[in-house]
């Protein structure tokens, strides 16, 4: 969910900056009195705006996180190491849209000129992946297992990066995505930017070799995503919403045989109206399709799709739902909000936003099979929630990333560390779902666990899509 008074955050929201211009890395360190001045401030931030701060994790348990960084703080260092230190408490806080990056400034270094590593990987089942070789040697071929790099092993790397990476709650599957999709920015944020990276690799027929390759700029890794693969895989890849750029439909509805397939890519509607859509048209005129077809089968593919708004859920709802409800429960701050809001002790509860969702014709009275992966989360984890609750739909792929139960999301405080200028926003809104579901801390269950392997990916499988066919024709074919 998305307040879209605040549409910066929506760019920001998934894409994680920390990162540091060539300049930046060399940069003075910082005395020790300042560096714990911005801990202090960030803390400080965060423990007297943010509700949701003690959800995953108590407050002594926190308090004593917290109070080991600072006494870490014993000599200078520069906004890199600092950032490095701080980094896992994107993991400790389990708050998703929680983010932190550095100064534009620094950000251009790792996005153009600095050293990174130039292949794009896939993590599956302890095993990272070659996906894409972006670098200049041409024998390293997809599907290889990297088994280490510069002698660390790949699990180890792996998992460092994991540490420090955003998440909701439990889940792991948002976070192993999104490493696995941003591992290059994430090397450089978190390890380094070295010239050569000298890697162990297993081939596909098992044979194990060593070999050294040169590192890339970001711009050069992009450059060869386009030229060398025509952005294939990109849905794997650190490009996966190149799609954005390129104009492409955010929304697509097409029929299969006698089944109808909605895809969704995205819940914010700037970006939707941007690619030239209107929600509301679409989302009308593919429920007046289904109604004039008679479908009884529809496929609602949001894999991939990271929210947005949740008008975008409630309008689907209110085609699949035949009586009035509110999407939320109930929405708290401890800062007073904009808009209206009555105090309760130390609580502010924000009134008139609960999304109430009245019932829209035609209502879809088929059957509903929903396509879901660990990026699918935030508002399209909210809509994913309300499918599970009102029990409307057949659930095929992986965890859902999002937690469709409880958040903090919606009004953000934007902070800035005066001294080694990492920003960041915090949300302040801690939105309770209207869902008879238990937090349990994880997005929503898949009723059938699919996953690709890389050998499907690499055949362009779409492994999800097959299945979810196969099953309405097993169940419901002639």
């Amino acid at each position: 969910m998305i307040n879209v008074k605040h549409f910066a955050l929506t760019h920001i929201s998934f894409l994680f900056y920390m990162t540091a211009s060539a300049q930046g890395v060399k940069d003075e360190k910082i005395a020790v009195k300042f560096l714990k001045e911005d801990f202090n401030i960030l803390r400080g931030k965060l423990e007297s705006t943010q509700l949701g701060l003690y959800l995953y994790t108590p407050k002594d348990s926190l308090d004593k996180i917290f109070d080991k960084m600072s006494n870490s703080l014993n000599e200078p260092m520069t906004p890199l190491e600092f950032y490095r230190m701080i980094a896992p408490i994107n993991k400790t806080l389990r708050n998703l849209h929680t983010l932190f990056w550095a100064s534009l400034g620094d950000e251009k270094g790792t996005e153009t000129g600095l050293s990174r590593f130039p292949l794009d990987i896939h993590w599956a089942d302890g095993r990272m992946y070659v996906l894409r070789n972006n670098s200049t040697q041409e024998n390293i071929p997809a599907g290889s297992v990297i088994k280490s790099i510069n002698g660390e092993s790949s699990n180890s790397i792996f998992e460092n990066i994991l540490e420090s990476t955003i998440r909701d709650g439990f889940n792991e599957t948002y976070p192993t995505a999104r490493a696995s999709r941003l591992f290059s920015l994430y090397y450089a944020e978190l390890i380094g930017t070295p010239k050569t990276f000298t890697l162990e690799l297993a081939a596909l027929d098992g044979a194990e070799r060593k070999l050294e390759i040169s590192g890339l700029t970001a711009t050069e890794i992009n450059a060869s995503r386009v030229t060398k693969y025509n952005r294939r895989y990109s849905q794997y890849g650190e490009d996966w919403d190149a799609w954005i750029a390129q104009k492409e439909p955010a929304l697509r509805f097409e029929m299969k045989g006698d089944v109808a397939i909605m895809t969704l890519r995205t819940f914010h509607t700037y970006t939707i109206e941007g690619n030239g859509q209107n929600y509301e048209v679409f989302i009308n005129q593919a429920f007046n399709q289904l109604a004039a077809n008679k479908t009884k089968n529809l496929i609602i593919d949001l894999r991939n799709n990271h929210g947005g708004h949740d008008l975008v859920g409630m309008s689907l709802m209110s085609h699949l739902h035949d009586s009035v409800f509110y999407y939320y429960k109930k929405r708290t701050a401890l800062v007073k909000p904009t808009g209206k809001s009555v105090k309760k002790g130390n609580i502010y509860e924000i009134i008139g936003r609960n999304g109430k969702v009245t019932p829209a014709q035609p209502i879809y009275t088929g059957n509903v099979y929903v396509l879901m992966n660990g990026y699918s989360v935030s508002a399209t984890a909210e809509f994913i929630g309300h499918l599970k609750n009102s029990k409307r739909a057949t659930f095929i792929g992986e965890e859902a990333g999002g937690n469709p139960v409880i958040f903090t999301g919606g009004q953000t405080l934007r902070v800035d560390l005066p001294n080694t200028h990492i920003t960041g926003f915090i949300p302040l809104f801690l939105n309770e779902m209207n869902v008879k579901l238990k937090n349990t801390g994880h997005g929503v269950i898949p009723d059938y666990e699919v996953k690709s392997s890389i050998t499907d990916m690499l055949q362009e499988k779409d492994k999800e899509m097959e299945f979810a066919l196969k099953l309405i024709q097993e169940r419901h074919g002639n």
